[in-house]
């Protein structure tokens, strides 16, 4: 009777251990990884400089490399505003899809399908519309707005706003999933008393 009861009791551990160790694999090792090599000399064209460098590449990057702040800088700004945009538009787009309408399956499905796009192919389609010869740039000097062969890419000015926004186009619908699904959750009596409280 007790070896009947202690079965059951490890049966949940066995069932997510094959889960467990695919995660072990493909986060613990790389990141372990990354911080292993950070603490060496690592040249692949001089293997005969590598060794331990301890410290030396973290002194190095924070005291030497020109570049280190401001890429962190732009990092911090990259990760502000995509996260900041994605919030608040997921959270428009769940409050107006959990409204009662007509035709609001075929809106959630227009409105969650950027995010069933792979990378690869959201990446390719967004560089097709930003190419100056055959994308929106041409379509807009056709229409006398800008000049022929400007790219939102090759600009400085603009070439952070167009990346936010090729990457608003996929995240949003994952924000918004989230949040209509925790909307869905919240029990109909809920509203129907904030609605009587006014």
């Amino acid at each position: 009777m007790a070896h009947a009861t202690a079965v059951p009791r490890r049966l949940p551990y066995l069932l997510i251990a094959p889960a467990a160790l695919l995660m072990l694999g493909f986060i613990a090792y790389p990141v372990l990884s990354v911080f292993y090599y950070s603490l060496q000399h690592y040249n692949v064209t001089k293997p005969w400089k590598n060794g331990f460098a301890g410290l030396d590449n973290f002194t190095r990057i924070f005291t030497e490399d020109p570049l280190f702040w401001s890429t962190l800088g732009f990092s911090a700004k990259w990760v502000v505003v995509q996260v900041g945009l994605q919030l608040a538009l997921g959270l428009v787009l769940a409050l107006l899809v959990n409204q009662t309408f007509v035709g609001r399956a075929f809106a959630r499905a227009l409105v969650f399908s950027p995010w069933a796009v792979s990378g690869v192919l959201t990446t390719t389609i967004w560089m097709l519309l930003y190419n100056p010869s055959t994308g929106l740039s041409r379509y807009l000097a056709d229409a006398g707005i800008g000049a022929y062969g400007t790219s939102v890419l090759s600009d400085t000015g603009t070439v952070f706003w167009a990346a936010v926004l090729a990457e608003l186009w996929r995240g949003v619908p994952f924000f918004a999933i989230l949040i209509l699904a925790d909307l869905q959750s919240i029990p109909r009596d809920l509203y129907e008393a904030a609605s009587v409280d006014g």
